[in-house]
């Protein structure tokens, strides 16, 4: 029987686990030295000891996912996906706090000074808030492919535990009470 995993493509030739294998470890590596640059910093500056201790978990979690999909496990790869959607809630909260700053200051109830000469604060507020929106819907759509690779994961594990316990359904008897003729 073909395995259904070797059916997912990312194109005709690449195997689309092997992509995300090769993105959950790029992912992990950027993790692990984020913490360990913001560790760095941590004697300067002790309020960034939450970054790293964040920066740490997420490596950690994304480790369990990456194993998750070596193993074929689906109950792995769940709570990273739970921490990047709130990851992503959060940062999506900050960034409409960033655009109601834009719509104060628009109105002058907030004064924003502006780091370019030139530039008003209400542009400057408008402009990170427009690249910031940009970034973010990139930011959300690189999430899809890793619950892709859940659901294939969950999936195929479905389909062998339903193959392997398939007496297990099969005991239900839909026949009617005799009748007479």
């Amino acid at each position: 029987m073909e395995d259904p995993l070797e059916s997912h493509h990312v194109c005709k030739c690449i195997p689309f686990m092997l992509i995300l294998k090769i993105a959950t470890i790029i992912l992990m590596l950027f993790y692990l030295i984020f913490g360990i640059f913001v560790s760095f910093f941590i004697i300067d500056s002790p309020g960034l000891i939450a970054f790293a201790i964040m920066a740490f978990i997420f490596f950690g979690l994304t480790l369990l996912y990456f194993d998750g999909i070596r193993r074929k496990n689906d109950f792995l790869m769940i709570p990273f996906l739970v921490a990047e959607i709130l990851f992503r809630v959060i940062i999506g909260f900050l960034i409409c706090f960033l655009w109601g700053t834009f719509v104060l200051s628009s109105f002058d109830m907030f004064i924003v000074n502006s780091p370019i000469k030139g530039m008003s604060g209400t542009k400057f507020i408008f402009y990170v808030s427009i690249i910031s929106t940009i970034i973010y819907a990139a930011f959300i759509y690189l999430l899809f492919p890793f619950y892709r690779g859940y659901r294939i994961i969950k999936k195929n594990k479905d389909i062998q535990k339903f193959c392997a316990e398939e007496c297990a359904y099969m005991k239900v008897s839909f026949t009617s009470r005799p009748t007479t003729v």
